[in-house]
């Protein structure tokens, strides 16, 4: 007769165990996601999509379910490699693996069961919302009775009975097969051993790359057609992600507590708005709104309303290589931005308003500003009734659309973007037979995917370019001839690693080629004499360890540049107006429009000077020419250099800017919450 264990657990028996649970793990999730396309998918899902991309999306899906399935058993594959060789152990070690199978296998049928009528119910994987029903158990009641009522009870039943039947038969056929077949003594005594020690490694990886899988976030789109995205994931991947997220609402939850009891919200936006003659307070809906009046400027910059606007965000494109003109340093790693420059409006103190990409999209995106420690990216809710950039461009009669380098999974992007407004979405996967980087296509195929969208748009339109390339591990296509850089002897004392120097400026150098081949092609075609182009950066990097803090100011400053030379005629130059991200739109607005318009948002037209001259920056905050930075108190020099200041006149003075700081800060976190 067949034992589904032998009497003895030794090393043997204990490795065959543990493959047959994976090997049973990876069928049932197979099973399910067969289970789950097939029961949400639409009846025409194949006369739009293929049956190799289908194909090749449950291929690239067995990746997900290798390294979960490892990840289910990693602890007693661990304790295999020491417990059965310790003869005190082992009777113990046999009822510890076959507990810990059973249990293995109970929680993977659970989560799938699970996951699939969580879809079915909410039309997501496992979210933020999963978590809340352990939280609060008035909440679980309500659920635990509209489970009753509105889910088919009878198939979550026999779900659950089907896949618990197929995880036993296929555990059972499996470990019976592999008990019969895996006879060689070798392959369990060293250097055998390193054998399955290389397996478990490739299998939880899941990827030959250089990062595993489970950190490869951007690699979650893997189609074009998002009900395949979907099919690509798998519930332990999607719980672990969905904690995540539930991690950061403890963070949320010290401020809302915060903000709920803030009885002076009022004298935070009066205290904010004073600092623009155009920034107002609305109280509306037992709530309260900062307002903009947008100034008018049209007239003044532009011969004609753009039909086109095209605002880049160049990655890492900081502002300070384009300010070092020895040895013409600037125009090696940026020539073509140097041109540009020459030929538009320069924004020469713009700085950034949170501190990676994901942040500063999100800022521009909605205009609203919180605590540093606090990141927009955490608070995913619903933005559908406020006046998001791409909302009000299409007030404005353009159609706006989100072009990214990248995977459109990262950071939940592509959730964010259809939430606030953005019309059409593209990814790297909406562009087709182009290289690829790690992390995504490189910058001169977006542009060029960009490009071909203008050439066809018959209507007005605002297209949002995220780009890519410049950003570790700096890879470049084949065909991009590498420059041999030297160091700047100004730039001797904070670049000591030549090589690593090089690495980063080409990768700069690449990206301000790509974007002078866009401008070039551009010219070519009609659309040209009609776009305004704003380039501008996500966020600066300190590319070198020993900065002293007399630079930072400089070093924190991001290009800003609008580009239209058949617009903008005979207004070209610098203007030194301060600002950040939170101020792109009423910038924009206050360029095209012909009359003024209230908007909701923190920002201001930097084609306007403030007076007092605020900046609220992510890492710099002025007053005129008195900063405060996480180095301390400053004063700015006449050549933008940092001097420590320790006297009582910048004591008065940081008072009175960690004042503006606060109302700023607070009074965007109450809006926030309070709209949620």
């Amino acid at each position: 007769k067949y034992h589904l264990f032998q009497t003895k657990m030794d090393f043997k028996q204990s490795i065959i165990s543990l493959l047959t649970t994976y090997i049973t793990l990876v069928a049932l999730f197979v099973i399910s996601r067969i289970y789950w396309f097939f029961s949400f998918i639409k009846p025409d899902f194949f006369e739009e999509n293929s049956l190799w991309e289908t194909f090749y999306v449950f291929i690239m899906s067995l990746r997900l379910d290798s390294s979960a399935s490892v990840l289910l058993i990693l602890i007693p594959l661990i304790g295999t490699f020491f417990f059965p060789f310790i003869k005190f152990f082992q009777p113990w070690w046999k009822k510890i693996i076959i507990n810990y199978i059973y249990l293995a296998l109970t929680a993977a049928v659970l989560l799938i069961v699970l996951n699939h009528f969580y879809y079915y119910y909410y039309k997501v994987h496992f979210n933020l919302f999963f978590w809340e029903f352990w939280i609060n158990w008035e909440n679980s009641k309500l659920v635990i009775w509209s489970i009753f009522d509105e889910l088919p009870i009878l198939s979550v039943l026999a779900s659950l009975l089907s896949f618990i039947t197929i995880g036993l038969i296929t555990f059972h056929f499996v470990n019976k097969k592999l008990q019969c077949s895996i006879d060689k003594q070798w392959l369990f005594k060293f250097p055998g051993l390193l054998i399955w020690i290389i397996f478990i490694s490739i299998s939880a990886r899941a990827t030959f790359d250089v990062l595993p899988l489970s950190l490869q976030f951007n690699r979650g789109l893997i189609s074009t057609n998002m009900f395949l995205n979907k099919a690509h994931s798998n519930p332990v991947y999607t719980l672990y992600f969905s904690w995540q997220e539930n991690n950061d609402t403890e963070q949320i939850k010290s401020i809302v507590n915060q903000t709920a009891s803030l009885n002076n919200a009022k004298q935070y936006f009066d205290q904010y708005s004073s600092t623009n003659e155009n920034r107002f307070v609305m109280h509306r809906n037992n709530t309260l709104s900062m307002n903009f009046k947008v100034p008018v400027f049209q007239s003044k910059y532009l011969l004609k309303k753009p039909k086109h606007i095209v605002l880049i965000f160049m990655e890492s494109f900081f502002a300070w290589p384009l300010d070092i003109n020895e040895n013409e340093f600037n125009n090696k790693v940026a020539a073509n931005f140097m041109k540009l420059k020459k030929n538009g409006l320069y924004f020469s103190d713009y700085f950034r308003a949170s501190s990676g990409t994901i942040q500063n999209i999100y800022k521009t995106v909605l205009g609203i500003p919180t605590p540093r420690e606090l990141s927009l990216e955490r608070i995913r809710e619903q933005y559908q009734n406020w006046e998001t950039l791409p909302r009000v461009m299409k007030e404005h009669g353009y159609l706006p659309r989100f072009f990214y380098g990248g995977s459109l999974a990262w950071h939940r992007l592509y959730h964010f973007l259809n939430e606030t407004g953005f019309e059409e979405i593209y990814g790297e996967n909406s562009v087709e037979d182009v290289p690829h980087s790690r992390f995504g296509i490189f910058d001169e195929h977006l542009f060029d995917f960009v490009h071909n969208n203008l050439k066809h748009s018959t209507g007005n339109t605002f297209s949002f370019i995220m780009t890519l390339s410049n950003h570790p591990p700096y890879q470049m296509p084949e065909t991009y001839k590498v420059k041999n850089l030297t160091i700047p002897p100004i730039l001797k004392q904070y670049a000591t690693d030549e090589e690593y120097f090089r690495d980063r400026f080409n990768a700069f150098s690449y990206s301000d080629t790509a974007l002078g081949h866009f401008i070039k092609k551009a010219k070519t075609e009609e659309y040209y004499k009609d776009t305004l182009f704003i380039i501008t950066a996500d966020h600066p990097v300190d590319y070198f360890s020993n900065w002293d803090f007399i630079s930072r100011y400089q070093l924190e400053k991001l290009p800003l540049l609008f580009y239209s030379p058949l617009l903008i005629e005979n207004k070209k130059g610098i203007i030194n107006n301060r600002g950040t991200h939170l101020d792109l739109l009423p910038t924009i607005l206050s360029l095209i429009n012909k009359k003024s318009e209230n908007i909701t948002t923190w920002g201001k037209s930097l084609f306007e000077q403030s007076n007092p001259d605020y900046l609220n920056s992510y890492y710099i905050n002025c007053l005129n020419n008195f900063c405060i930075s996480e180095s301390g108190n400053h004063l700015l020099d006449n050549n933008q250099s940092f001097k420590k200041c320790n006297g009582n006149s910048c004591k008065i003075q940081e008072i009175q800017l960690k004042s503006q700081i606060e109302a700023f800060e607070m009074s965007g976190i109450y809006y926030l919450l309070k709209n949620n």
